[in-house]
């Protein structure tokens, strides 16, 4: 995958994906906690940035598979399976 991989939307917006493999239009998103802690403004207001964020993104014909760095670390192999699913071999 590349990382930090951009995207642009067709509501001219940039997007920086975590992880993308372009060539399979799929991204990587691993989610961490602080962003919701209020350290980027209010959690409601983060969330809703982030749905808009997802949806843009599927807009733009990505697939978009989210994990949480716990997952990652703790259930590979189940984080693996979903990547699989979205095309990732």
């Amino acid at each position: 995958p590349q990382e930090q991989f951009e995207v642009f939307t067709h509501y001219g917006r940039v997007y920086r994906a975590d992880f993308a493999w372009p060539e399979l239009g799929v991204i990587l998103e691993v989610d961490g906690e602080v962003k919701y802690s209020g350290v980027y403004g209010r959690a409601d207001d983060v969330v809703q940035a982030e749905h808009r964020r997802h949806r843009e993104l599927e807009m733009a014909g990505w697939k978009v598979v989210r994990t949480r760095w716990k997952e990652l670390m703790s259930h590979p192999a189940t984080l693996r399976q979903r990547l699989w699913e979205a095309g990732v071999r």
